[in-house]
């Protein structure tokens, strides 16, 4: 019964062929009753007919065999090895950078961040990061100027970097208290300020900081102080002055005359009252005062000072007597305290008789000398 159906399946498939433009060349099969079945030749030719033919479990060898127009649907599984030409791999990561691995499936790095690179990781293993600057593996030259670099490959230690245009920058070094200056064609440089220069300074040095404060200075006048504030100055005024204080200022004034300040004359002394005392003129350095008493008699000066009071250390007075009886008694400070009259006992006038005194610093009149 088997022969009977295999010979009925081997004349269906012969009129199949036979109505097709496919030829098989058959040689034999074994069938498993022992009986040879035809198959193809060693060398046979496959014409294809319109049937899909399928080959399951068929390997194919010989260089001349070719495949063309293999849709990419058509390969289902597996992965093309690396030794093939392929990756090795079934899934490459998105945005990552693919890098070799010997024979094994190709690496792939994780998906780097804008601006990162792609670099040699530990053990040189690729991978994506920002650049080390501060490994001197990872760089090499010399930023240009054009790309924000200097363009120099070493700065001086404790140098001003000065810019050269397109071209590398280059460094100046200065000594202690030198300032960086503009020098000749502009080129910078360290050097003493030259103030001599009206472009090396503006302004005015305040005189907190050793300055005058001042713009100009009035030829010929004399600078004065003026504490924080700008220094004043003393014009020259009138040929043959001196510069005089008043104790708080300074003046270009006339110098004082050689004769004596005088508070009265010889001819018309000043007259005294016990309550008034002796007035002066302004106290000069030098000084004459004529008295008499304003009545007969001795008047004794009870006015507080008895003598107006002196103004600067070493003012000399000389009080003279004019009557013999108008006369006029000075009491010591021991006498008569604020009389401001440092005297060797009290004194009293006659006629042509002198007292000599000199001023302390202090508003007293001392005692130099005396006649009667």
């Amino acid at each position: 019964m088997k022969r009977i159906l295999l010979i009925l399946a081997l004349a269906v498939t012969a009129e199949a062929q036979s109505a097709s433009t496919t030829s098989k060349q058959i040689d034999s099969i074994n069938a498993s009753g022992g009986t040879a079945l035809a198959v193809p030749a060693t060398g046979a030719n496959l014409v294809s007919d319109s049937a899909t033919q399928t080959l399951t479990n068929k390997s194919m060898s010989g260089a001349s065999n070719t495949f063309t127009a293999i849709p990419a649907s058509a390969i289902s599984s597996g992965q093309l090895g690396v030794a093939n030409g392929g990756t090795g791999a079934s899934t490459l990561t998105s945005n990552g950078m693919v890098y070799g691995n010997g024979t094994s499936a190709v690496g792939i790095t994780a998906a780097g961040s804008q601006y990162q690179v792609f670099q040699a990781g530990a053990s040189g293993v690729p991978t994506v990061g920002a650049l080390q600057l501060g490994q001197a593996a990872a760089v090499s030259g010399q930023l240009g100027v054009a790309n924000g670099g200097t363009g120099a490959s070493s700065i001086t230690s404790n140098g001003i970097v000065v810019g050269a245009g397109t071209s590398p920058v280059t460094s100046v070094t200065g000594s202690q208290y030198q300032v960086l200056q503009a020098g000749s064609g502009g080129v910078p440089a360290f050097g003493a300020v030259n103030v001599g220069q009206s472009a090396a300074v503006t302004g005015q040095l305040a005189v907190a900081n050793g300055g005058t404060g001042a713009s100009t200075l009035t030829s010929g006048s004399v600078v004065v102080g003026n504490g924080t504030s700008a220094v004043s100055l003393v014009a020259p005024g009138t040929s043959g002055n001196v510069l005089t204080s008043n104790g708080s200022t300074w003046t270009s004034s006339a110098p004082a005359s050689n004769s004596p300040t005088l508070s009265g004359t010889q001819g018309s002394p000043l007259s005294v009252t016990a309550g008034g005392g002796v007035v002066l003129t302004t106290p000069t350095y030098v000084n004459m005062a004529f008295i008499q008493a304003s009545g007969a008699g001795t008047t004794t000066v009870t006015a507080t000072p008895s003598i107006t009071a002196c103004t600067a250390a070493g003012q000399m007075l000389t009080v003279i007597g004019e009557s013999a009886t108008n006369l006029v008694k000075l009491q010591d400070n021991s006498a008569l305290a604020g009389s401001k009259l440092n005297l060797n006992g009290n004194w009293t006038s006659a006629l042509n008789s002198q007292l000599l005194l000199s001023c302390d610093g202090n508003g007293f009149w001392n005692e130099v000398s005396r006649s009667n």
